[in-house]
C-alpha cells in the first residue's frame, strides 16, 4: 500500500493538492501570483500602486467637484453667448408685399374744350422691406455691461476649475507620499512589537531560572503591550492612508483585502 503524504496547498482558486510521496520530488508546484499577495510589514507598496501621474489622472476623471466646475464652465459661456445676443433684441426687420389691380379713372381735354374721360384697371405688384432699432442709450449702455459681467463670471468659473485642479494633483501626492510613510512607521513599529515579544520571552525564561525579578518582568510586558497598541494605531493609521488615497483618486488598488498579522 502507497504511503501518501498529505499536503494542503491553499491557492486563491481554492484548490485542494494532494501529491503522493512517492512522487513529490517529480512534480512541480503551482506557481502562485505574487502580485496577488501583499504584507505590508514586508512588501514595497511603492511596486504595487499606479504611478503619480496616473493617479492623479484617475482623481481628475472621477472628481466630482471637477465635473461640477465644468458644468458651472459650461453654463458661464451660454450665459455670455446670451448676452451677447439680447444687443440685438432692440433691432427689428419690416417689409410689406402687395399685389393687386387698381382702379385708373383719368380726364383729358382736347384743344376743341372737348373732355375726354377713361376708366380702367392696372395690375401692380409693391414691396417694401427695412429695418429699425429701437434701444435707448441706458440699455445700450447696461447690456454691454452685462457683457463684460458675463466674460468676467466666467473668468472667473475658469479660474475656480484650475485652482480645483492644482489642488487635487497637490492632495493626490501628498496621500501617496503620506501612505509611503504610513507604511514605513508601520515597519518600524511591527519590528519594535517583535522586538518586545522576544524580550518577553526571554525575560520569562530568566524569571523561571530565578535570574530575573518580578519587576524586571513587569516592566518587559508593559513595554510590549506599550509596543503593540502602538503597532495597532500605526496599523490604523495606515488604513486610513490607503483607504483616504483610494477614495481621492477614484479606484480600487485590490492589494489590501484584509490585513492580517
Amino acid at each position: 500500500m502507497k504511503l501518501y503524504l498529505l499536503i494542503l496547498t491553499f491557492f486563491f482558486s481554492g484548490i485542494l493538492t494532494i501529491v503522493p510521496l512517492s512522487s513529490r520530488a517529480q512534480q512541480k508546484p503551482m506557481p502562485i501570483d505574487s502580485a496577488a499577495l501583499f504584507n505590508p510589514v514586508v512588501d514595497d507598496i511603492t511596486s504595487r500602486l499606479p504611478s503619480v501621474e496616473a493617479l492623479i489622472d484617475s482623481a481628475i476623471a472621477n472628481s466630482p467637484y471637477l465635473q461640477v466646475s465644468l458644468d458651472q464652465v459650461t453654463i458661464g459661456r451660454y450665459n455670455l453667448q446670451n448676452e451677447k445676443a439680447n444687443i440685438l433684441s432692440g433691432i427689428a426687420a419690416v417689409g410689406s408685399v402687395n399685389y393687386g389691380y387698381n382702379d385708373v379713372y383719368s380726364e383729358s381735354e382736347t384743344t376743341t374744350s372737348d373732355r375726354v374721360a377713361s376708366l380702367g384697371l392696372s395690375e401692380a405688384f409693391r414691396y417694401s422691406f427695412g429695418a429699425t432699432m429701437r434701444i435707448s442709450v441706458y440699455d445700450l449702455l447696461q447690456r454691454k455691461n452685462n457683457i463684460k459681467l458675463a466674460k468676467k463670471e466666467l473668468e472667473q468659473d475658469i479660474n475656480n476649475r484650475t485652482i480645483l485642479l492644482y489642488e487635487l494633483r497637490k492632495d493626490v501626492m501628498i496621500q501617496y507620499n503620506n501612505l509611503l510613510l504610513q507604511q514605513k512607521l508601520l515597519k518600524i513599529w511591527n519590528d519594535n512589537y517583535q522586538t518586545g515579544q522576544m524580550q518577553v520571552d526571554l525575560a520569562e525564561i530568566e524569571f523561571i531560572n530565578g535570574r530575573a525579578s518580578l519587576e524586571d518582568m513587569s516592566r518587559m510586558t508593559d513595554r510590549m503591550v506599550r509596543a503593540q497598541a502602538a503597532f495597532e494605531t500605526q496599523k490604523t493609521a495606515f488604513l486610513n492612508a490607503y483607504r483616504t488615497l483610494e477614495h481621492t483618486v477614484g479606484m480600487k488598488f485590490n492589494i489590501i483585502n484584509e490585513l492580517k498579522y
